[in-house]
């Protein structure tokens, strides 16, 4: 057929279509899939689902969208496009701390996208408001539902239950919440920063902006309705879990039986299909019952979300119990899921729970249960875990194993054993030790299955009269596919060689090496998260010994934490090591405003809490732009005793040559407080307790608000006042090539960390989104005089190229050597190891290299042969 031809004909069929309404789709092809997304890992800490229209393609999230969301969705390669975020459990910023992120890159990659986010709590719009704090350099369309009723979504509705703790009354929660002028200040100061609406007067603060990025200014009169609204809140505890009914759809059209009543093909028989009579030529009404099969119904879904076991009693009233009140009908529920937090005790009490939920549903329901000590500890992110392996075999004295270490509980699996076995097979696995009470008792979990991510549930129409059929197909992996061991074995084969599974940590102060300094890089990706590199993040441990006392301590730090930074350390850590960190840590360093770079620091905050909360004098130092002290007393507003140990410092404060205006600056944060005030004593009380000699700061030329640092820590200190020893160490954050950085404050360093986004040949890129080129940044470091580099923040999508443009600076320079690293996700490092780290990279680029000139030798002579 000719083109011509074709394209005729595709359009006689386009006006046929016009013409005649087709019957859609017949029922028995509508689905429902449900993705178990994720589960409490040490890659992700909350569970959630999601809920997929196979027809319409549309996407709804169910659970918690908290640290490390948009990698999840990277890895999981669900897509970006969601329609709905149901947020489960009790809210605060763990809950949508993964939404800034991913709003950023759905903004980007997405030119028109309307986005519903849902909790029936008016303290979820103060959180949103919280984000202006990000940059987004496009609209967003965002409606904010925090309504207690139900929800009408395409083919299903939604029903938020609201259950309170026993020590708590139920209460209307609208009658709690904000007042209604500000509530309307709320909406317009979200609009404002999704939709770009900004006023013509605006909060500055700082100095002037250096890019187009948008820091989502907001009036003055919203700042101020902000402050105020931060001392009203008090939320009442409460968890929220949503019950997902499912539409009847109409059943299949009778082709046969329409013949016999003479309904002519075309628009009658649409009419009848779309539930309307219509009347023949010769005067006989046909109705749609005479040619529709049954209607079609779907498995409702319940999803449980228990904080801990003080909402437990309430729930059984809920979900187990006849309650007139209760706003959900649970006939058709087959498919139930219960999210329990860490926090909640798998006890006597929830087996019997589980228990009587199984007498009460019906014969093919499944209920999915998801707890830190039911669900595994899988690695999440496969890419990840080979890469740093291999880097492991090169070496494995820098490296760490990831952990999938795990204490199960007892009770759960002496109650349904068989579960045990289908998860770990024969593998051992460790048990917290509390048994049932009678051990000789094995409930039947046929209904009873652990909530695993990755797993997929098919809900598939039925007939509307035939409830007792199961519709419900389970798509259940296996385990063993994503056990460490067996990816650790099938990476040894692979490389063809066995793998050094060495514990690798920092060193401790009663090891032989305990005077390094050494960094453990984090993350070091740029932009946003990857499968295989998280973003910036930086572990810092600095010793100090006093010669005189014979005091030895140690100070852990981190210079950016972007998102997931503490879901790294959980992977790369056991428990102990974990509580060693957060004990002896005593800063945060934050270089700008980007989201990639402080998105972690919230939950590093919280975790610091939770291993010092008992310390009265215990102190957390928080260095930063003073902008990014907003967002902390708003995020942190419903937990004020962690701000209470909150000590911030602004960068500004350490400037070189400061020429600060007090009234512009808000320069410190202390008890909760933000001060604009000068504070000398708050420097001094940081300097002693980080053992530090001096911190300077000067400004990046990347965006407003950014800076580069020189840190001097005292790691020895005599009885003499200069008999001491000195480390310094310089961190670039992001930044093009700064002489004010490498001749101000950079003199003489020890240790440089500095971004190298780009390869050399980049260097149009580097120079239009400020950043540094790899060649740029160790010129940087050859001006300061210093001989150990690490290089970091890279584009992922030129990984390869870096490591040839690292060659020029480590070629020996009269006696000195000079030592720089391309850094990978876990990486420990110190001036000491630096060398092999070096020599492990030479290599690397001098095979690529090798590989890139065979390429182009073939390449050259396929195109002489041709």
């Amino acid at each position: 057929m000719k083109r011509s031809e074709s394209k005729m004909e595709d359009s006689k069929i386009k006006e046929n279509k016009k013409k005649v309404k087709r019957a859609p789709t017949v029922a028995t092809a509508t689905l429902y899939d449900i993705l178990h997304f994720s589960h409490n890992t040490a890659d992700y800490s909350k569970s959630s689902l999601i809920l997929r229209n196979s027809l319409t393609g549309k996407k709804y999230l169910i659970g918690s969208v908290s640290e490390g969301f948009q990698r999840l969705v990277f890895q999981h390669n669900t897509g970006v496009q969601f329609s709905s975020f149901y947020l489960t459990g009790r809210l605060n910023w763990s809950s949508v701390s993964g939404l800034p992120g991913c709003l950023i890159t759905i903004a980007d990659a997405l030119e028109q996208l309307k986005l519903k986010i849902s909790y029936p709590n008016n303290y979820l719009k103060f959180l949103l408001a919280t984000t202006r704090h990000f940059i987004l350099r496009k609209s967003i369309n965002i409606d904010v539902d925090t309504k207690p009723e139900s929800k009408q979504e395409d083919g299903f509705t939604v029903t938020p239950l609201i259950t309170y703790p026993v020590s708590v009354e139920p209460g209307n929660i609208e009658k709690e919440s904000f007042s209604e002028s500000e509530l309307q200040q709320l909406d317009d100061i979200i609009s404002t920063v999704f939709k770009q609406s900004l006023p013509a007067e605006c909060v500055t603060e700082g100095e002037n902006n250096m890019d187009e990025d948008n820091f989502g200014q907001i009036s003055l009169a919203h700042q101020k309705l902000l402050n105020n609204l931060i001392t009203k809140i008090n939320i009442k505890p409460h968890t929220t879990s949503y019950h997902i009914k499912f539409e009847n759809i109409k059943g299949t059209f009778n082709a046969a039986k329409a013949n016999e009543l003479n309904v002519p093909n075309g628009r009658e028989r649409g009419i009848l299909s779309n539930g309307k009579s219509i009347t023949l030529t010769d005067g006989t009404i046909v109705t749609p019952d005479q040619v529709m099969g049954e209607r079609k119904s779907f498995a409702d879904i319940l999803v449980l979300d228990i904080p801990d076991n003080s909402y437990l009693s309430n729930m059984k009233k809920e979900i187990l119990e006849s309650n007139p009140d209760s706003s959900v009908d649970l006939n058709d529920t087959d498919l139930y899921y219960i999210f329990l937090s860490s926090d909640f005790n798998i006890n006597q009490d929830f087996i019997e729970f589980l228990e009587v939920l199984k007498k009460q549903t019906s014969n093919q329901a499944k209920i999915f249960v998801s707890h830190p000590k039911i669900s595994p500890n899988e690695i999440m992110y496969d890419q990840f875990l080979t890469k740093i392996l291999k880097k492991k075999k090169k070496l494995p004295n820098n490296y760490p194993v990831p952990n999938d270490d795990r204490i199960f509980s007892q009770k759960f699996f002496e109650s349904y054993p068989s579960l045990k076995k289908f998860l770990f097979n024969e593998k051992e696995v460790k048990m917290d030790g509390v048994s049932n009470e009678n051990t000789e008792v094995c409930l039947n979990n046929e209904k009873v299955n652990v909530f695993c991510s990755r797993d997929i549930i098919n809900n598939k129409a039925r007939n509307s009269s035939e409830t007792n059929i199961n519709c419900l197909t389970l798509n259940i992996k296996d385990r063993k596919e994503f056990d460490l061991s067996e990816k650790i074995n099938q990476i040894s084969k692979s490389t063809k060689g066995s793998l050094p599974l060495n514990p690798v940590f920092f060193k401790t102060l009663d090891s032989e090496s305990a005077h390094e300094v050494e960094v453990m890089t984090l993350g070091t990706a740029s932009a946003c998260p990857g499968i295989s590199a998280n973003v910036s993040g930086n572990l810092l441990k600095v010793p100090y010994y006093n010669t005189e006392s014979k005091e030895k301590s140690l100070v852990f730090g981190v210079l950016d934490a972007g998102e997931g930074t503490l879901n790294t350390m959980r992977r790369l850590f056991n428990e102990n090591n974990i509580k060693y960190v957060f004990e002896n840590f005593k800063f945060l360093y934050l270089s700008h405003l980007h989201a990639d770079h402080h998105l972690g620091f919230v939950s590093l905050i919280q975790e610091w809490y939770k291993y010092n909360f008992k310390d009265e004098s215990a102190r957390l130092y928080v260095i930063c732009p003073s902008n990014f002290f907003r967002f902390l007393v708003e995020a942190l507003a419903n937990e004020p005793l962690i701000l209470e140990k909150i000590v911030g410092i602004s960068c500004e404060e350490f400037k070189v040559n400061k020429r600060v205006d007090r009234g512009t600056y808000l320069n410190f944060l202390y008890k909760g407080k933000l001060i604009t005030e000068d504070n000398d004593n708050l420097i001094e009380n940081c300097y002693d307790a980080l053992n530090m000699e001096k911190l300077e700061t000067v400004a990046a030329i990347h965006c407003a608000f950014s800076y580069s640092v020189a840190m001097t820590f005292k790691t020895s200190i005599g009885l003499q006042l200069n008999d001491k020893k000195l480390f310094k160490i310089s961190y670039s954050g992001d930044t093009r090539p700064s002489n004010r950085f490498a001749t101000k404050i950079g003199l003489e360093t020890d240790l440089l960390i500095h971004e190298a986004t780009f390869p050399n040949e980049f260097q149009d890129h580097a120079f239009k989104k400020k950043h540094s080129t790899v060649g740029e940044a160790l010129k940087v470091a050859e001006k300061m005089n210093c001989d150990n580099v690490v290089l970091t923040h890279f584009s992922q999508r030129t990984m390869d190229n870096i490591y040839k443009d690292i060659l020029p600076f480590v070629k020996q320079v009269g006696s000195k050597q000079r030592f720089t690293c391309i850094a990978n996700d876990g990486l420990i490092v110190s001036s000491e190891s630096l060398p092999k780290c070096c020599e492990v990279d030479v290599q690397r680029a001098y095979k690529l290299m090798k590989r890139t000139s065979m390429t182009k030798t073939r390449e050259g002579s396929d195109s002489d042969s041709e």
